[in-house]
């Protein structure tokens, strides 16, 4: 169970960064993570033949807090801004949506 433990790191971060959005948080909480386990070996699929795991496999990778707390570089976006991307960008129409 891992929605325990990044709970508490959301709400450090929280508490860091009143002004961050949830996006950002999650944002700062993927952009960060390693795709290694703790022994710095890649992450490997449950099956047979093993392979070596991808983001449908693991997620977003182990979450490291101390890196999440400063990310330097955060995707703070949320569905209004791709209606925005869509009607500029493609001349879509968010009534159409």
């Amino acid at each position: 169970m891992a929605w325990p433990y990044i709970s508490g790191i959301v709400a450090l971060l929280k508490s860091l960064h009143p002004s961050w959005s949830s996006a950002a948080i999650k944002s700062a909480l993927v952009t960060t993570a390693t795709i290694t386990n703790e022994h710095g070996c890649t992450i490997e699929a449950e099956g047979q033949p093993r392979k070596i795991a991808d983001p449908f496999d693991f997620g977003g990778g182990n979450v490291n807090p101390v890196r999440a707390a400063d990310p330097c570089l955060i995707f703070d976006i949320d569905p209004k801004d791709y209606l925005k991307y869509l009607d500029r960008s493609l001349n879509w129409h968010s009534r159409c949506l």
